[in-house]
């Protein structure tokens, strides 16, 4: 009997921002993502003089997903092994200053330089500070197995004109393929 592969979105999808998708297969876990939400995070509080005070008030107004076992601040063993960063936006890569130091993040080398140097020049606060994150970077063409599913790490790059119109997320998947990058639909004449 084959196991099935299940994909669970908490976050990225009709939004812009806060891209979060885990992935479950067999007794792995893996999230490919773990984004900001820009508009519901505006709902509450505005920068620079309402942030957030604590991990517990993103949980109470669902900017957080309501997860056990993946935040630092849990006394308990990670339930999830992994992350995967698409790329250094803040929409895909802010929240992850709230996971378990234990868990590895891995993003392309150059993700990890920027994710590092932007947590250096930004304003200290709660949503964004990469220190003692477990970063495993990779190059196009690494393969990762963790536990039951093996990744192939690829670069995409995606030839379109500047955006002057709405601009929206896309996740695809396809035969086991799942992408997850920012897509800026073109303007229609």
């Amino acid at each position: 009997m084959q196991s099935k592969t299940i994909l669970t979105f908490y976050g990225g999808v009709n939004e812009i921002g806060g891209n979060k998708v885990l992935l479950k297969d067999k007794d792995t876990k893996i999230f490919l993502d773990f984004g900001m939400p820009f508009a519901l995070r505006g709902q509450f509080y505005s920068a620079p003089f309402l942030a957030p005070k604590s991990e517990k008030s993103l949980l109470e107004f669902d900017i957080l997903p309501r997860l056990s076992g993946i935040y630092e601040s849990e006394n308990s063993e990670p339930e999830i092994d992994a992350v995967f960063i698409s790329h250094s936006h803040m929409d895909h890569a802010a929240y992850t200053t709230f996971l378990k130091k234990s868990i590895p993040v891995y993003c392309g080398e150059t993700t990890k330089i920027l994710l590092e140097a932007l947590s250096k020049i930004s304003v200290r606060n709660l949503e964004f500070n990469v220190k003692d994150i477990q970063f495993k970077p990779f190059r196009t063409g690494d393969k990762s197995q963790i536990g039951s599913v093996e990744v192939s790490l690829f670069t995409l790059i995606i030839p379109c004109r500047a955006p002057t119109g709405s601009s929206s997320t896309r996740h695809l998947a396809h035969s086991h393929t799942l992408k997850t990058f920012d897509y800026t639909e073109p303007n229609q004449k």
